[in-house]
């Protein structure tokens, strides 16, 4: 079952649930759904009896949480609290989905699984205190970190495209693109995590907290840049040095080291190649002609409900 399938990263959930055909993928709404209210947590999923949850709620952009902190903490927090607990009550393996943010950036080597956190900003903050509900709630829990996604854009008319997305809209629209490179990350494709985080729970991973990224690090200018170059758009992309964009400036430098357990390795390509696949799909270069080499199939998983 994932929760928060309605977002950016649950539209990937959804598309590699298709994936999957021994696989039933349950994906409520948050009409059937609500994390911030036990009750409706507890009824789903004693209802519905799932293997694996993961709760993929978040409340973003980041800025939105320091406007809303209260919301914030309901979501990410005490969210994490009601689902756990109710996978405990009915022995299915929680795996809470987690961020970068929960470091402070001031590393210059990166950051394991158990490098100390210190959040900066109440997304941080408040997604560090869900990870210590999800851990609390169960012991059958999953703590999956990720950072810098990209991937194909939920639907609906309010659905807020990646930032690759709105780089390249920029660019095929001739306007200027500048992007500031005093942030470095691990740019992660959130249909290689779904793909990670599937395969963690149907290959039953051991408890504990995991990096599910991409592998290699990068700015973001230098993913803006290497977007805009592989589509084939013709467009100057320009450094930035400070974060103009946002309310609340981004920890300096998190890039999230770390190999995954299993099949779950597999899809922790290089960000550049993941990168290339989703650009394949959504942005082929003008002509029609894909400027990259094909991607290799995914493996097939084993029949489970989740």
């Amino acid at each position: 079952m994932v929760i928060g399938a309605g977002g950016l990263l649950g539209t990937a959930f959804r598309r590699v649930a298709g994936e999957l055909p021994d696989v039933e993928v349950l994906l409520p709404g948050r009409r059937e759904l609500d994390v911030t209210d036990p009750l409706s947590v507890e009824k789903y999923l004693i209802s519905n009896g799932p293997d694996g949850v993961v709760n993929a709620a978040a409340l973003l952009p980041a800025d939105l949480c320091e406007t809303h902190p209260r919301a914030a903490y309901e979501i990410h927090a005490l969210g994490a609290r009601w689902v756990s607990r109710a996978c405990d009550r009915i022995g299915a393996v929680s795996a809470y989905i987690s961020t970068d943010f929960v470091f402070d950036g001031t590393s210059g080597d990166g950051y394991a699984p158990d490098s100390p956190t210190r959040p900066l900003l109440t997304y941080g903050v408040t997604k560090r205190a869900g990870e210590a509900e999800a851990c609390l709630g169960t012991p059958r829990h999953l703590v999956l970190r990720t950072a810098g996604l990209f991937g194909p854009p939920p639907s609906g008319s309010r659905a807020r495209p990646c930032f690759v997305d709105r780089i390249l809209a920029r660019a095929v629209a001739g306007e200027p693109v500048g992007v500031v490179d005093s942030v470095v990350m691990s740019p992660t494709y959130t249909v290689d995590l779904a793909r990670m985080t599937f395969a963690m729970l149907l290959d039953e991973a051991a408890p504990g907290i995991y990096h599910a990224v991409n592998r290699g690090a990068a700015s973001w200018y230098e993913v803006a840049a290497t977007a805009v170059r592989l589509s084939g758009r013709q467009a100057t992309v320009t450094r930035q040095r400070e974060q103009t964009h946002v309310t609340a400036g981004r920890p300096a430098r998190t890039p999230l080291t770390g190999t995954l357990p299993g099949r779950a390795a597999a899809h922790q390509r290089p960000w550049q190649e993941a990168l290339a696949e989703y650009l394949r799909e959504r942005w082929p270069a003008p002509g029609g002609r894909p400027p990259h080499p094909a991607a290799l199939p995914s493996a097939s998983l084993p029949h489970a409900r989740t």
